[in-house]
């Protein structure tokens, strides 16, 4: 039986060769002849005509091969076949285009066309490489590397849509995000056509890192061009924050694709020679940082605007005096302080602002930290520096439950992001006195975030009833 085999696969062999020499006659005498069809301005004329010799020539193929065992072998040789010889073309027309640019991009584009029809419409070989291949060359052709030249045109062609992008300041809009990351992956689809990893990693050092560079320093531009906020600007500088996000979510989601995994391991092995199996990371880890530090400093400016506006307006509230024992004969409070009201209605307004323009990570973020900041100055500024008497603990109640009502929109449980100012107002109305507090008043008011000093520390600011 496997001698057989062996005489059907030879018989398939001789079947492929006598199947591809008529095509190799005829690419040489339309393509590397005096006829009119040979016409290097004309590319698309060539791979036409090649693609339509391998797809007529493999429905015989299928006729002749008859479900062998290497049927997409012998299909493969077919193809290395006609590939080579279209190769032979390209290298020999190589040193009358490798100076003219705009020949040169036109057949580099129509061999970039043909090489991934190879893969997706014949199944070609993803390890071979297709025609492309005269094109990745590092030799000296003309006094000039066809490699060097390629990339120099990618990368020309990309800083020209990329400074489009730049032009109308477009990186406020998410589409014109999303346009940036459409460059990036024409960019990657084209040098994955190429096996070589060494090839494929010029690339990425050379044009995709590069474009990840000006993006982040564009965006830093953009960020100083909208920190003077004004309502109407308040949508321009979140898309800027958004449009760092979407593309950290994008290359996280590349960190696992096979051939970024592969041209990690092919770079560690580079620098490091050591197994593949000590390194773990990505080739995007560093571009990931950067626009994750600018992303941190981004939620932080628009943090630091919030608490900063509600503390200049909060100035007049902290004049109140709650301890004055006059005001306890007068009705207890029934809502919160005029004197605060301002400051709570422009935080209301700027979060509402935010959670109109802010991806939803983003605005968890920027509110986080709003409460974390307000809890603080609440506590230590108004808190631990006043004194209270009864009717100033009610209208202190009133004031923070107005303060928490205008996060409910982000929580179902704002006190809890408040730990000290809620706790507080939980002791100050409550009935105890520092010298009676214990363990067992810390448990029966459901205290978690004081200790009996911290809560004694707060009991002692009450102000006994003359």
């Amino acid at each position: 039986e496997e001698e057989e085999e062996e005489e059907a696969v030879d018989r398939s062999s001789w079947a492929v060769t006598a199947l591809l020499r008529p095509v190799v006659i005829r690419l040489k005498y339309h393509f590397m002849t005096n006829k009119e069809t040979n016409r290097i301005d004309k590319p698309e004329w060539l791979f036409h005509f090649t693609a339509t010799q391998i797809r007529d020539h493999l429905e015989v193929l299928n006729h002749l091969l008859n479900q062998l065992e290497d049927e997409q072998k012998m299909k493969d040789m077919f193809i290395d076949g006609v590939v080579e010889t279209v190769r032979g073309k390209l290298r020999s027309d190589l040193s009358d285009i490798i100076g003219d640019a705009e020949m040169l991009a036109s057949i580099i584009d129509s061999c970039v066309e043909f090489d991934r029809k190879l893969r997706t419409e014949f199944n070609y070989d993803e390890d071979k490489f297709g025609v492309l291949e005269v094109f990745a060359s590092v030799e000296t052709v003309a006094g000039q590397r066809p490699l060097d030249r390629w990339i120099d045109l990618d990368k020309k062609y990309a800083l020209i849509q990329l400074d489009s992008l730049f032009s109308a300041h477009a990186f406020d809009s998410i589409q014109s995000v999303k346009s940036f990351v459409d460059l990036l992956q024409i960019i990657t689809d084209r040098y994955l056509l190429l096996p070589d990893l060494a090839v494929r990693n010029l690339f990425v050092s050379k044009i995709q890192y590069l474009l990840l560079q000006r993006f982040e320093n564009e965006l830093r531009a953009q960020f100083l061009v909208y920190q003077n906020l004004t309502k109407d600007r308040w949508p321009k500088y979140c898309n800027v924050s958004n449009g760092a996000l979407f593309v950290i979510d994008v290359l996280k989601s590349w960190c696992d694709n096979l051939e970024f995994v592969e041209l990690y391991a092919f770079n560690q092995m580079k620098v490091a020679g050591s197994p593949v199996s000590q390194f773990e990371g990505s080739i995007w880890d560093q571009y990931i940082y950067n626009l994750q530090q600018f992303l941190d400093e981004t939620i932080s400016f628009l943090s630091d605007h919030i608490t900063k506006q509600f503390k200049k307006s909060f100035k007049a509230y902290r004049r109140l005096d709650m301890a004055d024992p006059e005001t306890d004969s007068e009705d207890p409070p029934t809502e919160v302080s005029p004197l605060l009201w301002h400051s709570l209605t422009e935080l209301q307004e700027s979060l509402s602002l935010a959670q109109l323009s802010l991806q939803p990570s983003l605005l968890h973020s920027l509110w986080t930290k709003v409460t974390q900041e307000l809890n603080r100055h609440l506590y230590h500024n108004f808190i631990l520096s006043h004194k209270f008497h009864r009717r100033g603990t009610r209208q202190l109640q009133l004031d923070v439950q107005g303060l928490l009502q205008i996060f409910k929109p982000f929580t179902s449980k704002p006190h809890a992001y408040f730990p000290e100012t809620f706790e507080s107002v939980v002791l100050l109305t409550s009935s105890y006195r520092p010298s009676e507090f214990g363990p067992d008043q810390l448990l029966e008011l459901g205290l978690q975030r004081f200790d009996i000093e911290e809560a004694v520390t707060v009991l002692r600011r009450i102000v006994k009833s003359p």
